[in-house]
């Protein structure tokens, strides 16, 4: 009798520590895709991959965005 009121105590301490109100989650915001990047790995051993992208709503592809954007960084964006 005594394995039954323990099981039962159990019971009803799992009910309220697992009963609690989640949190709503913020709903995500979806921003418009305006484009995607092209990465080229390069030729082996030449350190000339590249950063390129191509503009959805202006048709325009641009060629090597990485040094433009980053003038600071001497090298490449790196080898094979």
């Amino acid at each position: 009798m005594r394995i039954i009121h323990f099981y039962v105590f159990v019971f009803v301490c799992l009910l309220f520590v697992s009963c609690k109100n989640n949190e709503p989650t913020p709903s995500m915001v979806q921003q418009p895709i305006n484009g995607f990047y092209v990465l080229n790995e390069g030729t082996w051993g030449s350190n000339n991959a590249s950063l390129d992208m191509y503009n959805y709503e202006t048709g325009e592809y641009t060629q090597n965005i990485f040094p433009s954007i980053n003038p600071e960084v001497v090298l490449g964006l790196g080898d094979v």
